[in-house]
């Protein structure tokens, strides 16, 4: 009959749907109890933060990818939470979640991500052309970092325990100014940039590889950031043509929507733009 075939078929779907979950449940319990068995000492790391090329020269002058040659005056960003995290122990607790209708719970994500080993949370303004800029102290537990997650903020999102706390941000997440010049051509600029609260996949920079920074006591990790990348793509010639001939060193404002802004954007929140190190 009709109805019988339908029931051994619901039957049979529940019953995979359970042995699937036992397996997702032991998985992510062995996993625990692994994580439970290595766990490092307790920590309190203090990071620096600076802008610098993959070369370690600091952020200057650099010439970009349409021949721009740009001199950085600002450039600011207001950064975190900040996430320093294992390598991923559970990529088959991944597979499983991939697979499964059910989903895993929330909670469960950070183990097929890799243990967090320490955090920055309270958002900082990163002076990024001071070499004595500092991220904040990381609090958590000692071990290697393999992998990096970088929020980033926008003014008005959350409450500073330091009220004084943004500074040179106009208003922005990120803020820019300089100078670019090309075939006798020179335009000054400035612009800020905040990323949509909603767009979850741009604020918040996951997955970013570490190649094994360690998280301890005698070790002082930096977060640099690629400056060169923020403007590499960057086509200056639309500035230039607002440039005030009665004013030419007044700045033209990178404007939101403008090719010059959203290649900003880009690049802002790329992977290859945010780096873990060894100071």
């Amino acid at each position: 009959m009709a109805w019988r075939g339908a029931w051994i078929a619901e039957a049979r779907r529940r019953g995979a749907l359970a042995l699937m979950l036992l397996a997702t449940t032991l998985l992510v319990l062995s996993l625990s109890a692994g994580c439970a068995d290595t766990l490092g000492r307790p920590v309190t790391v203090t990071v620096a933060a600076r802008a610098a090329d993959a070369q370690g020269r600091p952020a200057g002058t650099f010439t970009n990818r349409l021949g721009w040659r740009v001199s950085f005056r600002e450039a600011r960003a207001l950064v975190g939470p900040v996430y320093f995290t294992e390598t991923a122990e559970a990529s088959a607790l991944a597979w499983l979640r991939h697979l499964s209708p059910i989903g895993v719970a929330q909670a469960h994500v950070a183990v097929a991500q890799g243990r967090v080993l320490a955090e920055v949370l309270e958002p900082r303004v990163l002076d990024l052309l001071d070499p004595a800029a500092e991220l904040g102290e990381a609090r958590g537990v000692s071990g290697t970092c393999r992998l990096l997650e970088v929020h980033l903020r926008a003014p008005g999102t959350f409450t500073p325990s330091n009220p004084e706390a943004l500074p040179g941000l106009n208003g922005h997440g990120l803020w820019v100014a300089g100078t670019a010049e090309r075939e006798g051509v020179r335009v000054a600029f400035e612009g800020g940039l905040t990323l949509p609260q909603e767009a979850a996949e741009l604020r918040e920079i996951t997955n970013i590889p570490v190649d094994a920074v360690p998280i301890d006591d005698d070790t002082r990790p930096a977060l640099r950031v690629d400056l060169e990348n923020w403007l590499w793509n960057v086509d200056f010639a639309p500035l230039a043509a607002a440039i005030d001939p009665e004013d030419p060193t007044r700045p033209v404002i990178i404007e939101p929507g403008t090719p010059a802004h959203n290649a900003w954007l880009r690049a802002a929140s790329a992977r290859e733009t945010w780096h873990l190190e060894r100071q």
